[in-house]
């Protein structure tokens, strides 16, 4: 079955607000951790990086997943399409 986005924008906000935040954090740990402590502090340009490569995959498998439901919304169609013929 489909998933519909039944948010409206301000609780869309407020999830894009949390994610950037999520991001945010990621980064620094993940950044810190291979590179030592106060690294990401230093380096904003690389948390700045990190984030638009997390950014940038969370919308890639999101389209994804809606071309996904696409694609089975038009089998679906199809197969109702040639029962009735």
């Amino acid at each position: 079955m489909s998933e519909f986005i039944e948010a409206n924008l301000d609780t869309l906000y407020t999830l894009a607000e949390k994610r950037a935040e999520s991001y945010l954090r990621t980064a620094e740990t993940q950044i810190d951790s291979i590179f030592g402590d106060g690294y990401a502090k230093a380096h904003p340009e690389l948390m700045a990086a990190f984030m638009k490569t997390a950014s940038d995959e969370f919308t890639r498998t999101a389209t994804a997943k809606v071309l996904q439901n696409i694609g089975y919304a038009l089998d679906a169609m199809a197969v109702a399409l040639r029962g009735r013929g």
